[in-house]
């Protein structure tokens, strides 16, 4: 699975234009607008197969979906799984 993360993501909020890049060393940097933001963030693979980023000890966690592309469904935060609602889940679309 980690061959298939690799690469570069996107996702329209309104009119903004948010960016997600996975790199190789488990780096993940975020843009917004083209403008990258100063949070430094890994990635890892879940041992179910989800993607995980830690954002200050916590985690935001993703689907990865047969088409390539990754839903946000849930947040850890101190341990706890915190499930998105439906509505709110956002789905990042494959650009490289």
């Amino acid at each position: 699975l980690r061959e298939k993360v690799v690469g570069e993501y996107e996702h329209r909020q309104g009119e903004d234009t948010i960016k997600g890049v996975f790199l190789e060393n488990g780096a993940h940097e975020v843009y917004s607008n083209g403008m990258k933001a100063e949070i430094e963030a890994k990635w890892k693979i879940s041992k179910d197969g989800e993607l995980h980023i830690e954002y200050f000890g916590n985690f935001v966690v993703l689907r990865i979906n047969p088409d390539g592309s990754l839903t946000k469904t849930a947040y850890i935060n101190n341990g706890k799984r915190i499930d998105i609602p439906k509505v709110s889940k956002r789905t990042y679309k494959r650009i490289k």
